[in-house]
């Protein structure tokens, strides 16, 4: 429901009544309309016959009232509206600005504009599925919300508790109109705006993309006089959602965004021809981009129950959820030879490189993100094998990407990755997300805070190589100064408590190529930094209360953690551990900042492993290998034990 607003009672008036409320108003000053209460009655989609009359009767039969029409009388009307829509299939098929009424020039599209304060309440009753779904068909994007303060909400307002909102394959292409490339499923424009979604899934959305430029782009419009020359693009960002005004607030309760992407919709690329190639930039945010400052993200769960079965996602069913989830969308489109004419029509190539944030990207300063009972699994910054594309992604934050000032992150019993083996038998939900650097979360803004409490940080991947912007931080990444990640009672990694048990940690690796050496120019081999954490930035604070840094491994230095930056500050307290880590150089940690400090107050940092022999040498600094100047390691009633290293297997210091 839209918060802060009086609730609307559904009152069915007489005819009558209507006429004289009426008659009552003429020859007197006009009167705003009134707040209006549509029942929806047909799947049909057609316009509404007389916006702002106060009856929702459609073109196609005015009978019937369509989510359409209804969607218009409650833009016209004022007030808070509310939408009774019963389960079923609506697909979109009316175009242009007299068939959408939103009145903005040169929209040509099927999207569905909401204009007004507006709660969409799905009525499932006995239909099975018990689905109130929305289909784009890939014309437009489906949803498309503007203006300042506005309140719109989906909600499941059936006695029956199955019921569902369905918002699928969006399309937010250039060529449908003039509300630019953003926001596949849903875009949002206006500043203070809030959109709030209960068992509703966003899937299979996409946004749009635009031609930047094309090189030797001196023919008509901007195109290259030779066939062969090259045109870049770049797509949209929030493949499921995008928030765009200053202050906007977006809340998901027990809602899921499902195989959405800011890769781009191939479908208007004009500017290639029959052999020219096509260089894409990935939007950011693959389910969801918050692009103003000072907005609010919420993703919770509407029970204090336990966490919810994903099985929905195999089955194609409702899930039974407890929490919301954000699990296979990406930020990158797939490199193909496309021979479907959407690229010249001879095969022209098209290549990716991947946005920021699989699940999430937020760059707008002063934000907030609060995680409540939450799933980020499976995403994808940049393009990657499982899609098509190449072997490596090329994104920051397969999970989360930061990189605006300011911003603070929660997350209370949150899975950011997998679910632990320990967890969950069945092995559902066991992929984590993958990017370049941070699989699990990346930031590159200043002063952003990331706490998490009685939540995993499991089996994400880092997997990149020097074409990359930045690559390793299997679970988290930092290139932004004083960034502080505190961890209580949570995870990050976790080391199989069996013998046999696979560990669920986090893990950086990529390609390392070597050059002038004795390795030939043209090999390749695996390399990466901080398995669990990674940090580059200057004066990065990393608090432990009762958690652990466990089971993460990386191709290079810092299995556990791996610091670069200046000023470098960890603490561990309360039985925190880093254990059972395996890197290079640094198994538990590897420090090559100056002024960096490792404090365990009854604490461990045992059993890691720096042992192992790769292209550059044998492994050292088994718990922490330290290459810095004024570094300091403090043991308070604590252990450096059972650690391995070809030299040094506890402590190795070069500094």
């Amino acid at each position: 429901m839209i918060r802060s607003r009086a609730s609307i009672r559904r009152l069915a008036l007489p005819a009558v009544l209507l006429l004289a409320i009426q008659v009552m108003a003429v020859g007197v000053l006009a009167a705003p309309a009134l707040a209006a209460t549509s029942q929806v009655n047909s799947t049909q989609d057609s316009p509404d016959t007389n916006p702002g009359d106060g009856f929702c009767r459609a073109v196609v039969d005015p009978t019937t009232c369509t989510l359409r029409a209804a969607i218009q009388e409650a833009n016209a009307a004022a007030g808070a509206d509310v939408i009774g829509v019963p389960a079923g299939d609506y697909h979109l098929t009316e175009e242009g600005a007299a068939n959408d009424g939103d009145f903005v020039a040169g929209d040509t599209g099927v999207d569905l504009d909401v204009s007004g304060d507006t709660t969409f309440s799905c009525d499932a009753g006995k239909t099975d599925p018990p689905n109130c779904a929305v289909f784009a068909d890939g014309q437009d994007r489906v949803f498309d919300v503007h203006g300042d303060d506005i309140q719109v909400a989906f909600e499941n307002g059936s006695s029956n508790p199955d019921g569902w909102w369905w918002i699928a394959e969006g399309s937010a292409s250039d060529g449908h109109d003039e509300n630019g490339i953003d926001g596949g499923g849903i875009n949002v424009r206006g500043d203070r705006a809030s959109l709030d979604l209960t068992r509703t899934t966003l899937f299979g959305n996409v946004t749009g993309e635009e031609q930047t430029e094309c090189e030797g782009g001196n023919g008509p419009d901007g195109d290259p006089e030779t066939p062969d020359d090259p045109c870049y693009y770049q797509a949209g960002d929030g493949g499921a959602i995008n928030m765009a005004g200053n202050g906007a607030e977006l809340v998901l309760t027990d809602s899921a965004a499902f195989l959405n992407s800011s890769g781009g919709d191939i479908s208007d690329r004009d500017g290639c021809g029959s052999t020219r190639d096509c260089f894409v930039a990935g939007g950011d945010g693959g389910a969801i981009a918050m692009n103003g400052d000072e907005q609010t993200l919420k993703m919770d769960a509407a029970s204090e129950g336990d966490f919810f079965s994903q099985e929905a996602f195999g089955s194609g069913t409702n899930a039974q959820v407890n929490g919301s989830q954000l699990v296979l969308n990406r930020t990158s489109g797939t490199d193909t030879d496309d021979t479907s004419g959407n690229c010249g029509g001879d095969g022209c190539d098209v290549e990716y490189t991947g946005g920021d944030g699989g699940g999430v990207s937020t760059v707008g300063e002063a934000s907030d993100v609060e995680l409540d009972r939450s799933l980020l699994s499976f995403n994808f910054a940049g393009d990657a094998f499982f899609f098509g594309g190449s072997d490596v992604p090329d994104g920051l934050g397969g999970g989360i990407a930061v990189s605006g000032d300011h911003t603070e992150i929660s997350g209370f019993k949150i899975h950011l990755g997998g679910i632990s083996g320990d967890q969950d038998e069945d092995e559902s939900g066991t992929f984590g997300n993958f990017a370049a650097a941070g699989g699990g979360l990346a930031n590159t803004g200043t002063h952003v805070v990331v706490k998490l409490t009685s939540s995993d940080v499991l089996k994400n991947n880092a997997f990149g190589s020097f074409e990359s912007s930045a690559f390793g931080g299997g679970g988290v990444y930092n290139g932004g100064n004083d960034f502080l990640l505190s961890l209580d009672d949570s995870s990050l990694g976790h080391a199989s408590e069996s013998d046999n048990g696979p560990d669920d940690g986090n893990h950086a690796g990529g390609f390392f190529l070597v050059s002038g050496s004795d390795f030939s120019a043209s090999e390749s081999y695996p390399f990466g930094a901080g398995g669990g954490v990674l940090n580059e930035g200057e004066g990065m604070s990393l608090a432990l209360d009762s958690s652990e840094i466990a089971g993460n491994s990386s191709d290079g230095s810092g299995g556990g953690v791996f610091n670069s930056g200046d000023a470098f500050d960890a603490a561990m307290v309360d039985g925190s551990s880093i254990d059972q880590n395996f890197g290079y150089y640094g198994g538990g940690v590897y420090n090559s900042g100056r002024n960096a400090t490792v404090l365990a107050k009854d604490s461990s940092i045992d059993s890691n492993d720096g042992s192992g022999f790769n292209q550059i040498g044998a492994g050292s600094g088994g718990g922490v290998y330290n290459d810095a100047t004024n570094f300091d390691l403090a043991l308070v009633r604590s252990s450096l034990d059972g650690n391995a290293g070809y030299y040094g297997a506890g402590f190795y210091n070069e500094g």
